[in-house]
């Protein structure tokens, strides 16, 4: 009211400009340089507004950013020399201005680069196991942690040999890989590697080469029926084409055994290829089973199939009707009249004239003559013919008697 001063309020200070009137960095760019990473951008505006530039970096574009250096707003590069060679970097840069409310909302310029290093290669896998999973029958492999950021992704390499290894898996982030039971050959053994690529897509040596020989459980359908029935001259066999609808199976065994009788026997020991046998070694009046089984190409052997029975008839075997007996000039030739089926054979006998009982000769089958070479000059010899099948023979057939000359 008497006109004298109180004491000064404190002093404001004010910028005189807005927040809208505050950017960002402008062509924010990287570029690969000698000693790392070059960054670049337009230099900001000469403004009492900025007080620095934040330099942020990871290795991820979404997370984990951390401040690698805070600059002068006056500067408009930076090389970042932490760098490491084949491994991708995310940079994010805003300038920083005076304490002010809403500052952190300047949106950072972001840009990213890769330092490559195409000459090296990354270190070789170490520490591979490999093993069988006793549940599933599955490969587990797994290796020792590559501690070098410089990779790609490990790669699972198979074969049955070192020569034709090759990659078997999609790219493997982590350090285990299982390989399906269902792949691999029952019997056969498998080795494995691993290798690493970089991010240069360069590859690594292969790491030491592990040994297996899974088990597994191999099913092998067997041929669903099997027939029988004689020809005259054979046992001539049928049974299911499992070929036709099993890729893997590659031929049959066929097995035999008399009627009521325990063991099985092989017809034959080489694998069949076709679904059809012709035996003729089964003998008249007896009687026998059959059953055959089909083979993989691991050489597992399934189940029998379930068995046909059948019984030989027996033969009427009757000598030839007649016998011819000529002199010819390194022996005597003795023939008789085809009236036998190819199963039967004939059994030549002879005698010296004054001798009671005959001495066998000779056996032939698919021919009609016998040559009697051991025939003495000036000898009077009688001769007689005999059918065989199997063991059995028939009578004697009738007697003719010649002087070898």
């Amino acid at each position: 009211i008497v006109g004298n001063l109180g004491n000064p309020s404190d002093t404001a200070s004010l910028i005189s400009k807005s927040l809208r009137s505050v950017s960002g960095l402008t062509d924010f760019t990287a570029r690969d340089s000698m000693g790392g990473v070059w960054l670049s951008w337009n230099p900001l505006t000469n403004s009492a507004v900025y007080t620095g530039i934040e330099i942020l970096k990871s290795r991820d574009a979404a997370e984990g950013f951390v401040v690698a250096d805070t600059i002068s707003a006056n500067q408009s590069t930076y090389l970042d020399k932490n760098v490491l060679s084949n491994v991708l970097y995310y940079y994010k840069a805003r300038p920083l201005t005076v304490a002010m409310e809403g500052w952190d909302m300047i949106t950072p310029a972001t840009t990213s680069i890769s330092i490559s290093d195409k000459e090296s290669i990354p270190m070789t896998p170490q520490g591979l196991n490999v093993r069988q999973d006793s549940a599933t029958g599955n490969i587990l492999l797994s290796w020792d942690f590559n501690p070098d950021v410089d990779q790609f992704a490990y790669y699972v390499l198979r074969g049955t040999s070192r020569d034709n290894m090759t990659i078997i898996s999609p790219p493997v982030k982590d350090v285990v890989y299982v390989d399906s039971i269902q792949h691999l050959a029952a019997g056969q053994t498998y080795l494995y590697g691993i290798q690493l690529m970089n991010l240069s897509q360069r590859m690594s040596e292969m790491s030491t080469v592990r040994m297996i020989k899974p088990y597994k459980e191999t099913f092998v359908p067997y041929p669903s029926g099997i027939s029988s029935h004689w020809t005259g001259d054979a046992v001539q066999l049928t049974w299911e084409n499992v070929i036709n609808r099993e890729e893997d199976v590659v031929g049959y065994r066929l097995y035999r055994r008399t009627k009521g009788g325990t063991d099985f026997t092989i017809i034959s020991e080489n694998l069949m290829g076709v679904p059809g046998f012709s035996d003729k070694t089964a003998t008249p009046g007896n009687s026998y089973e059959y059953g055959v089984t089909a083979v993989n190409s691991s050489g597992v052997e399934s189940l029998m199939s379930p068995l046909t029975s059948i019984t030989i008839p027996n033969l009427a075997l009757l000598p030839p009707s007649d016998l011819y007996l000529t002199n010819k000039a390194d022996g005597i030739a003795i023939s008789w009249p085809v009236e036998q089926g190819t199963a039967v054979s004939v059994v030549v006998y002879r005698r010296d004239v004054e001798e009671q009982n005959f001495r066998k000769l000779g056996e032939v089958t698919k021919i009609n003559e016998y040559l009697d070479k051991t025939a003495q000059k000036g000898k009077l010899y009688v001769y007689m013919l005999r059918i065989k099948s199997g063991t059995l023979e028939s009578d004697d057939g009738a007697e003719k008697s010649i002087r070898r000359r």
